[in-house]
C-alpha cells in the first residue's frame, strides 16, 4: 500500500512538473495585445508607399509546447489567424493571406485634383516577433497581388508593435 502511494505521488509530481516545462517557452507570449501596423511597401518595384496604418486586438493562445495559435482582429472588421512557433524570446509566424489596401493619388492633368485611388491586394504575410517585457515587435513581410489588376506589392521590414493589454 505504501509503495501505491510513493508511485501515485510520484506519477502525480511528474506530471505537474511535466505540464509546467513544457508550458513555460510558451507562456510569457500569451494574452491579449493592441497593436498598430506601420510601414512602406514597394508597388509594381517601382513606387514606394506608405501603408495605411492599421489598429486591432492580438490574441495568442496556448497551442503546445511550442506551437502558439495567433489571432488578428483589426478594427476595420478583417480577422485573420495563424500558428507561430515560439523560442525564447520570439515567435516566427507561419505565412497567413490577408487583405491590403493602398492609397494612391493620380493626376491626368496638372490642373485638376488628384484622383485617390484604393487598390487591394491578396498579400501573403509572413515574420517573426521579438518579445520585450509586455510588448512584442514583429518584422513582417509582405508579397501581394492586387485583386483588380496584375500590380505586385512587396514590403520589407514591416513594424507592428504589439502592448500587452
Amino acid at each position: 500500500m505504501k509503495t501505491l502511494r510513493y508511485l501515485f505521488g510520484t506519477l502525480l509530481c511528474s506530471g505537474a512538473i511535466l505540464l509546467t516545462a513544457c508550458t513555460e517557452p510558451v507562456q510569457p507570449f500569451l494574452g491579449d495585445y493592441s497593436y498598430k501596423i506601420t510601414g512602406d511597401v514597394l508597388v509594381n518595384d517601382s513606387i514606394i508607399t506608405p501603408l495605411i496604418d492599421k489598429i486591432g486586438a492580438l490574441n495568442v493562445i496556448h497551442i503546445d509546447d511550442s506551437t502558439v495559435l495567433l489571432t488578428f482582429n483589426e478594427l476595420e472588421g478583417g480577422v485573420y489567424t495563424t500558428r507561430g512557433h515560439v523560442s525564447e524570446s520570439y515567435i516566427v509566424i507561419d505565412p497567413f493571406k490577408c487583405n491590403i489596401t493602398i492609397q494612391s493619388e493620380e493626376t491626368e492633368d496638372f490642373a485638376q485634383r488628384p484622383t485617390t485611388i484604393l487598390t487591394t491586394y491578396a498579400t501573403e504575410v509572413s515574420g517573426q516577433a521579438t518579445r520585450y517585457d509586455h510588448t512584442l515587435l514583429f518584422d513582417l513581410r509582405y508579397q501581394g497581388t492586387s485583386i483588380s489588376d496584375s500590380s505586385t506589392l512587396v514590403g520589407d521590414h514591416i513594424t507592428m508593435v504589439a502592448k500587452k493589454n
